[in-house]
């Protein structure tokens, strides 16, 4: 009974909930098309820098121009963390990277080489060249790209993972244990219900407690089993008038069968105040049967049987 209960439950519940986590995510990708890009190739800088003829580290005139285009900013860095020069840099930028937060954060560049990295809304390009004892960060602002939707989607669905399956799977043993809570508050009084119906149908009337989750239903249940109740002591009463009926008619024809026996074979013996005795019998007799009739009709008629 239970699990007929928790299992239909259990899967429409976990399809409700997975349906409803994809189209969550469905519609957050789509309402997000735009991704965060760099507007110029970084790789191609390391071929871009050479040092001048007074050894002073500089960049190619297109790439630089290319730089300032996309309101970038360039700055050359000694071994010792000092700003050699530097391009169009902001003013929060520092000159020097002594201090113990700002060389955390050349620490951060210099640990990994020559790369590219998303910092505060900038692509961070880095070159450590170690031959000529300088470093380079040269930082373009990201800019946003629209993507088409179905890009994203099928980016999406290459990104699932074990840790996503996961997650889904577990879903089915916590709405099982949900499911199983949930049946045994339901089930328990179905049961009294279902029991309560069967007490009625072997006549057994006894009213169910009116609580819990179907006390309506019980309710009725006790309307009903009162009203059976009731129909039941009727018809009980009706049977026990009908035999009675049938016992007073019984004998009251008794009588008149005797005592118009007796007129028919005695008549040319009886006295005359015999024979009004026997006929004054039978008629009293037959107004009794007649009352008895209309009594039983009438209580019939006034129960609705």
């Amino acid at each position: 009974m239970k699990w007929r209960i928790i299992l239909p439950f259990c899967i429409f519940v976990y399809v409700a909930l997975y349906s409803l986590s994809l189209i969550s995510e469905f519609v957050f990708i789509l309402s997000n098309t735009e991704e965060v890009v760099s507007p110029v190739d970084m790789n191609r800088f390391t071929d871009a820098i050479d040092l001048n003829n007074d050894r002073e580290p500089v960049i190619a005139d297109d790439v630089l121009k290319e730089i300032l285009n996309n309101k970038g900013w360039v700055q050359f860095i000694n071994e010792y963390g000092s700003e050699i020069k530097s391009i169009n840099k902001p003013s929060n930028i520092p000159k020097q990277y002594a201090g113990i937060q700002q060389k955390e954060l050349l620490d951060n560049l210099l640990s990994i080489g020559q790369f590219n990295i998303n910092i505060r809304n900038y692509t961070i390009f880095y070159e450590n060249n170690i031959k000529h004892d300088y470093k380079c960060i040269i930082a373009i602002p990201l800019t946003k790209q629209s993507v088409p939707p179905q890009e994203l989607i099928f980016q999406q669905i290459k990104s699932f993972d074990m840790k996503k399956t996961v997650v889904s799977v577990l879903y089915l043993p916590l709405l099982i244990l949900f499911g199983y809570l949930f049946s045994r508050r339901v089930s328990k009084p179905m049961k009294e219900v279902s029991a309560a119906i069967s007490r009625l149908t072997n006549g057994d009337y006894t009213l169910s407690g009116e609580k819990g989750l179907f006390k309506d239903v019980n309710l009725q249940l006790n309307k009903l089993a009162e009203a059976l109740q009731a129909n039941n002591n009727k018809i009980k009463d009706a049977a026990k008038t009908r035999q009675q009926l049938v016992v007073n008619v019984t004998s009251s024809l008794s009588s008149i069968k005797s005592s118009a026996e007796i007129l028919s074979q005695s008549e040319e013996y009886l006295e005359t105040e015999k024979k009004i005795e026997y006929a004054n019998l039978i008629i009293d007799k037959s107004n009794e049967i007649d009352q008895l009739l209309n009594t039983y009709l009438n209580s019939n008629s006034s129960n609705g049987i």
